[in-house]
């Protein structure tokens, strides 16, 4: 599994960065989405998670879902997406799946995409 993780790493390392811009409040952020290690779900809102930041996008989750890199981001849940390339380790206890990211959040993933997550972690030990 480790080494499905950093061939992961490498391919999003080369994946080309974009960027979008979030008016939050009276400030305004240009933010480049490699630089985005977590997204919730709040009402019609999303919740970007950069740097030391947190800002509100008016979007919901599945339409910033339909728009992000797949080969970058994750839906872990019904209300979050993670940024695969902030992952530092995966672990299972009591029938839950928890996915634990770089900057210390611990994300639960769902039954059903923990399924998905296993399997592209699958496909990715085999590609490299």
């Amino acid at each position: 599994m480790k080494k499905a993780i950093e061939q992961a790493r490498q391919k999003l390392a080369a994946a080309h960065e974009e960027r979008i811009f979030v008016k939050d409040r009276n400030q305004y952020h240009f933010i480049n989405w490699n630089s985005v290690f977590l997204i919730e779900s709040m009402d019609n809102y999303a919740r970007l998670y950069f740097d030391d930041k947190k800002v509100f996008l008016k979007s919901s989750l599945n339409q910033l879902e339909q728009r992000l890199n797949k080969d970058v981001f994750f839906r872990a849940n019904r209300a979050q997406i993670i940024n695969m390339q902030f992952i530092d380790k995966i672990h299972t206890a009591a029938g839950k799946n928890h996915i634990s990211l770089k900057t210390g959040d611990i994300i639960e993933a769902s039954e059903r995409q923990w399924v998905k997550f296993k399997n592209r972690m699958e496909a990715g030990s085999k590609d490299g």
